[in-house]
């Protein structure tokens, strides 16, 4: 009898045990299912149909960003953390708020999820999969991965060039000494990112990143088609000013995202140019007081990225590329 019970527990834990392998399986399963761009086929919030145009991606390493446009603030991309719980159900964590999900479907090319928003109601969401090796519309035509500071957690898009190397394809806005907003408002950091003197710009990299030489600088304008006419190719579609009627915007045709941060001279009294020309240091000097830079202006006449030196007090954008 003892040795009867004895096997009913045995095989009992046996059983639990493949119970628990399985849910952990498909766990692992709907995890690297997904990994990757989806994009919004219909969605509601409660009984009123949505048409957000949203545009989702998830990595490997549990985070995400996600890109709404919304009608009083256009183009917004969020960053998210993400995890599949011990029920089966997505996680996602924004800005400090959780929302949980059912997953009521999940393949290689589909996705719905049932889910409470707090504050707004119940939300449904039909998904579809952007096919491999299709172009992303995240950062229109280039897939973005995210670069994070070791420091505060904040993360970035990346995209590769050309040139064969990854770049952040937004500026840098890591506070710390030796940067500054432009006319010291938060806003133009959350637009533009900061602007840093050249001294504090060559260490403010997240590890595994640097501040691109001259000479690196160099070959990412020669792949994108030259100094002449580089600039339109790196410019955003949006963001660049529209002055005494010549409009900036540009192609963005790699997924380079580049904005207009301005600059802050304090050495000759000078802050200029936020809206309508993009300054970016490089890490070489020229001499003991200056180094150099590249600029792109706001003007369709413009088109270029140019070459220039100035005093290393200077406060510029940072773009990082990888290491």
């Amino acid at each position: 009898m003892k040795n009867s019970r004895t096997k009913q527990i045995g095989i009992f834990a046996l059983l639990m045990s493949a119970m628990a392998m399985y849910i952990a399986g498909c766990e692992k399963d709907t995890q690297s299912l997904l990994i990757g761009q989806w994009e919004v086929v219909e969605s509601s919030l409660d009984d009123i149909i949505l048409s957000s145009g949203a545009k989702e991606e998830y990595f490997a390493d549990g985070t995400g960003i996600s890109e709404v446009n919304i009608e009083t603030l256009g183009q917004v991309t969020v960053s998210f953390t993400w995890k599949i719980d011990s029920e089966g159900r997505l996680v996602i964590v924004s800005q400090d708020i959780a929302q949980i999900y059912t997953i009521v479907e999940i393949s290689k090319s589909a996705l719905v999820l049932e889910g409470d928003i707090p504050n707004y109601g119940k939300m449904r969401t039909k998904y579809s999969k952007r096919k491999k090796g299709e172009k992303s519309a995240l950062t229109d035509g280039i897939a973005p991965k995210q670069v994070k500071e070791q420091s505060d957690s904040k993360s970035y898009k990346s995209v590769e060039m050309p040139d064969g190397k990854i770049w952040m394809a937004e500026n840098l806005n890591y506070n710390t000494d030796g940067s500054k907003c432009y006319v010291d408002e938060t806003q133009n950091c959350d637009k533009y990112g900061r602007l840093y003197n050249w001294e504090t710009a060559k260490k403010v990299c997240p590890s595994g990143w640097h501040l691109p030489s001259d000479a690196e600088w160099d070959k990412l304008i020669n792949a994108v088609g030259g100094k002449e006419t580089a600039g339109k190719h790196l410019k955003a579609k949006n963001g660049w000013g529209d002055y005494e009627g010549q409009v900036g915007n540009g192609k963005d045709t790699y997924g380079f995202s580049a904005l207009p941060g301005g600059a802050n001279c304090p050495s000759f009294g000078s802050i200029f140019d936020i809206g309508v020309e993009g300054i970016w240091w490089s890490a070489t000097e020229k001499n003991a007081g200056n180094a150099y830079y590249r600029s792109i202006s706001y003007s369709s006449n413009f088109s270029g990225m140019y070459k220039h030196d100035d005093d290393k007090e200077c406060w510029f954008s940072v773009r990082c590329i990888k290491d």
